[in-house]
């Protein structure tokens, strides 16, 4: 992508509000977006989890996983009604990152897009 804005228009991102007390129930919410098997989505981003906590300064947490069987990467821009334990932190916003087995570019530029979004307006 490099910074094409037109990379960036092609990428699909949803938009998510949520009331949730865990991130469980937030996987389980994001998951209910996709098409086929919500489960697996929602154990994958559980998976990455368990390895790591993706919770970072800013109230801010990015998890992200792969998933077969998808056609695309989706980036869902979850907002959390209320702070939800993640990790060490208290988590207010939430961009989960799903991508097909082996899309390593689209991947980084989901996550470029969640890092967008997390510093703000105006970030390139």
């Amino acid at each position: 992508m490099h910074g094409d804005a037109n990379a960036r228009t092609s990428l699909d991102v949803r938009d998510l509000e949520v009331e949730a007390d865990s991130p469980a129930e937030v996987f389980a919410q994001v998951a209910s977006l996709f098409e086929g098997d919500a489960g697996e989505i929602a154990a994958a981003l559980s998976e990455r989890e368990e390895h790591g906590s993706t919770d970072l300064d800013a109230d801010v947490a990015i998890p992200h996983a792969d998933v077969e069987g998808l056609d695309r990467g989706v980036l869902v821009d979850v907002r959390l009604h209320r702070a939800v334990r993640w990790g060490q932190r208290l988590v207010r916003r939430c961009f989960c990152v799903v991508t097909p087995p082996g899309s390593n570019e689209e991947h980084a530029n989901l996550l470029a897009e969640a890092a967008r979004r997390a510093l703000g307006p105006g970030t390139p």
